[in-house]
């Protein structure tokens, strides 16, 4: 995987870098910490504070020290994060997929809103790059549905959203007739959701990174 992380004993404020080298079930197993040719030494149930460095971003939170694991060098397992907080972001770690959404024109007060299905082709904390089936106008406001797997269960996210642009080369109809592409921001996103989707974001690229 080789993810960076940064690990300090929690109410110390020196981080030490490490690589993250698995993920398994609620387990995230790094190397050994190291700062200026000195290890970390961390026992079980120590609690420690770790980020995890993007290129654009960095997330931290607090685990659990749960044991080492000996593999081809010497690991700490750490128990998997349940909740993120970004410390630092110039823009979204954007994430890449295939997620079935339904969007809506946001309907006027009384009015129920009449959903058609569309995909995200990708996805942050900030927004999604939609895939539609017809033409929307830049700065009409939406009403989204869609579902993540966030901590081994389904939530159903619906919030507003604007659109922001229309992307250049859209791509041939093709069987899904989603031939219209816009970039979407989501308009006054609860943390408690945009920490929802963050967290999906991390887990699926730390299970894409296990996977190279």
């Amino acid at each position: 995987m080789n993810q960076k992380i940064e690990v300090a004993r929690r109410g110390e404020g020196e981080f030490y870098p490490a690589m993250i080298q698995d993920v398994t079930g609620d387990v995230l197993c790094i190397t050994v910490p190291y700062l200026r040719g000195m290890p970390l030494v961390l026992v079980p149930g120590e609690h420690v504070l770790a980020r995890v460095i993007e290129s654009d971003a960095a997330y931290e939170f607090t685990s659990t020290v749960l044991g080492r694991r000996r593999d081809a060098i010497p690991l700490y397992a750490l128990a998997l994060p349940t909740e993120l907080k970004r410390v630092q972001r110039r823009r979204f770690v954007r994430l890449d997929t295939l997620l079935d959404v339904w969007y809506a024109p946001l309907p006027e007060r009384g009015s129920e809103p009449v959903f058609r299905a569309a995909r995200a082709v990708d996805i942050s904390g900030g927004g999604m790059r939609l895939a539609a089936d017809r033409e929307l106008a830049i700065g009409e406001r939406l009403l989204l549905r869609f579902t993540l797997e966030v901590d081994d269960r389904e939530i159903e996210i619906e919030t507003v959203a604007r659109v922001v642009r229309r992307d250049a080369g859209e791509e041939a109809e093709g069987r899904s007739g989603y031939r219209y592409r816009y970039g979407i921001e989501f308009v006054d996103l609860p943390l408690r959701t945009q920490d929802q989707i963050v967290r999906y974001i991390f887990r699926r690229m730390a299970e894409r990174r296990k996977l190279r």
